[in-house]
């Protein structure tokens, strides 16, 4: 008996060890997400953003916690013993596998009707609603009360005109109204704004020759032209004289500088552009003089004329003086009868109603002698009178009168 339970007791003493000694068996644990968002492990081991897997000991709980990233939420798991919301729990007796799924939040539900607006056109602008809800200058979408009347309002920007409405029930210039039993989709159109346009109407005048141009409109001009000017736009006109002539002024402009003309239509504008033949080499000129005598009393005559001038003059003016002679008076050719002649002391004057060419029309200077000695007659200050109007300076003569043999 001894020896049986000797013998026992050595089996069962080597039983015991071998069980002991076994290694411990491990279980693999894969997670498969779909959408945005991570899992983890409690107890650690598994974190991922994808697919991944970890090993645990054969018959551990683990518990996993999915974490949607922002704007997305856990839809549900699959391959768990005990699903809940975003955790999920397996016992590891085996290789499990398991997954999660997430997908983007749900937004909450529209409260009421809808209310769709559309922003069209070539041009800008806001439109708003009334009650609150709607202020937008592109597409865009707002939910009303049911059945409740919305009134939208167009305000078109600067530059921008309010065009049309559809989808509404009724409308009255810029303004819709409709009533929302349903979805409603309503359009508005903004044009761009036409812009106004004023005539501008250019005309040369005057003896002379030259052009008309304008720096902000296409304006090119002779004898008359014209151009539509956009309201708010000013304009720079330029006299360009032809050779042999000049700018001599200018009528219905804002402002003058010298050869430009300044304007700003508000309206239908009409400007004048005045072109003169030059005359810088228009000088007066004495053909001698008679007389009938050297006494003191005797009457002298010389004839005087504006040499170089051409056709296009009114008159002439200048100062006869001299130490021997006094001025009577001006006697004009039967071609200048219609002429006013006027003279003082000194001072003598032709003015006409009509141009005339008083380079081939001679004027009669009566000289009164008051000594006998041999002088010089001066004609100085003398202006040449411009059928434009104004004074134009020209060159002066000395006459030489000696005494009569």
């Amino acid at each position: 008996m001894r020896g049986l339970a000797a013998v026992l007791l050595a089996a069962a003493l080597v039983g015991g060890c071998g069980e002991g000694d076994a290694p411990t068996r491990e279980r693999t644990l894969t997670a498969t997400l779909e959408g945005e968002g991570r899992i983890d492990s409690d107890p650690a081991g598994l974190a991922c953003t994808g697919s991944c897997s970890a090993t645990f000991a054969e018959g551990t709980r683990v518990r996993l916690t999915a974490t949607p990233d922002a704007g997305y939420d856990v839809q549900g798991w699959e391959g768990c013993d005990a699903p809940s919301g975003p955790t999920c729990t397996v016992t590891l007796e085996a290789d499990r596998e398991v997954g999660v799924r997430f997908v983007p939040t749900l937004e909450a539900p529209e409260v009421g009707t809808p209310l769709e607006l559309r922003i069209d056109g070539a041009g800008a602008g806001l439109i708003e609603s009334d009650p609150a809800g709607l202020a937008c200058r592109e597409d865009c979408r707002a939910t009303f009360p049911a059945s409740r009347e919305v009134t939208l309002r167009g305000y078109p920007d600067a530059g921008s005109v309010f065009g049309t409405w559809s989808g509404c029930d009724r409308t009255r210039g810029a303004t819709c109204t409709v009533t929302l039993t349903s979805l409603r989709s309503v359009t508005a159109t903004f044009e761009i704004a036409p812009v106004e346009t004023y005539a501008l109407r250019v005309t040369r005048t005057g003896s002379g020759e030259g052009r008309v141009t304008a720096d902000a409109v296409a304006l090119d001009c002779g004898e008359a032209c014209d151009a539509n000017v956009p309201d708010g736009t000013t304009v720079t006109l330029t006299a360009e004289p032809a050779p042999g002539s000049r700018p001599s002024g200018w009528e219905g402009c804002d402002s003058v500088d010298g050869p430009r003309c300044t304007v700003a239509p508000t309206g239908d504008q009409d400007v004048v552009a005045r072109f003169e033949v030059e005359r810088a080499s228009a000088k007066i000129r004495a053909d001698g003089a008679t007389c009938s005598g050297t006494a003191a009393g005797e009457a002298c005559r010389t004839a005087v004329v504006l040499a170089d001038a051409g056709a296009s003059w009114a008159g002439v003016a200048f100062d006869a003086t001299s130490d021997a002679f006094d001025v009577q008076g001006l006697e004009a050719s039967p071609e200048l009868e219609a002429c006013l002649v006027s003279s003082g002391a000194t001072r003598v004057a032709l003015v006409c109603p009509t141009p005339v060419d008083l380079a081939t029309t001679p004027l009669g200077l009566e000289l009164h002698r008051t000594a006998t000695e041999a002088t010089t007659l001066t004609l100085d200050r003398a202006e040449g009178l411009p059928y434009d109007g104004g004074r134009y300076p020209v060159g002066g003569a000395r006459v030489d009168i000696g005494r009569t043999p």
